[in-house]
């Protein structure tokens, strides 16, 4: 078999080209993704890369905040933020967040005994 092909039809995994998985997000709003350190497929959507992004970076966090705050009151029928989230860079999150996941196979923390 091509080492570069998941083994599992329409299953992501840590040799997928990121370009491909970004297109499956935007097409789909999901993806399935098997990390190598787990037995199961998970399915991603982009709710969960927002979730992401906004709890592991306060820049971004400072972006959502705004962008809820423009829809909230909704002083101009959500034209801030509309603008606001279509300026954010969601296929970098994208790229960073499946990154991650292909690049760390396992949950054990490397030490310097075990390194």
């Amino acid at each position: 078999t091509d080492v570069d092909e998941s083994p599992i039809e329409n299953v992501f995994d840590h040799c997928s080209p990121l370009d491909d998985i970004y297109e499956a997000l935007i097409t789909d709003r999901k993806v399935t993704f098997q990390a190598g350190w787990s037995y199961f497929p998970s399915t991603y959507t982009a709710y969960d890369i927002l979730l992401d992004r906004i709890t592991e970076n306060a820049d971004t966090s400072e972006l959502a905040a705004s962008i809820f705050e423009a829809a909230l009151f909704n002083e101009n029928k959500g034209g801030i933020a509309t603008d606001l989230a279509q300026r954010s860079d969601f296929k970098d999150w994208v790229f960073d967040f499946f990154k991650y996941l292909q690049n760390h196979v396992s949950f054990t923390k490397v030490t310097y005994e075990n390194a």
